[in-house]
C-alpha cells in the first residue's frame, strides 16, 4: 500500500519496516502476482475500520501511518508465508 498507493520507494518502506529494499521488492512482486488469483471478498468490520483509521490519518498528517500497520502487516506477511509452504 505505501509502494502503490502513496508512491513511497521501496528504500523509505524498508526503513519504516525495519528491512531492506530487496525484501520489499519480492514482498511486492509476489502480492501483485497473487492480486486476481482469488475472487475478492468483502473486507471485515476491522479491515473497514483499520482502512478508515489510515485514511482519516493521513488526510490529517498527524500521525505515524505505519504505528497503524506494522503488527497487522508483520502478522498477515507471516500468516501468507506459512500458507505458501502449505
Amino acid at each position: 500500500m505505501l509502494r502503490d498507493v502513496l508512491d513511497s520507494s521501496a528504500a523509505e518502506v524498508a526503513d519504516l519496516l525495519d528491512t531492506t529494499p530487496t525484501v520489499v521488492k519480492g514482498l511486492l512482486q509476489r502480492a501483485r502476482s497473487g492480486v486476481g488469483e482469488r475472487p475478492p471478498r468483502p473486507p471485515a468490520a476491522a479491515e473497514q475500520e483499520l482502512a478508515s483509521r489510515f485514511a482519516a490519518a493521513y488526510v490529517a498528517g498527524d500521525v505515524d501511518l505505519v504505528a497503524l500497520l506494522t503488527d497487522d502487516a508483520w502478522r498477515d506477511a507471516a500468516r501468507a508465508a506459512r500458507a505458501r509452504r502449505s
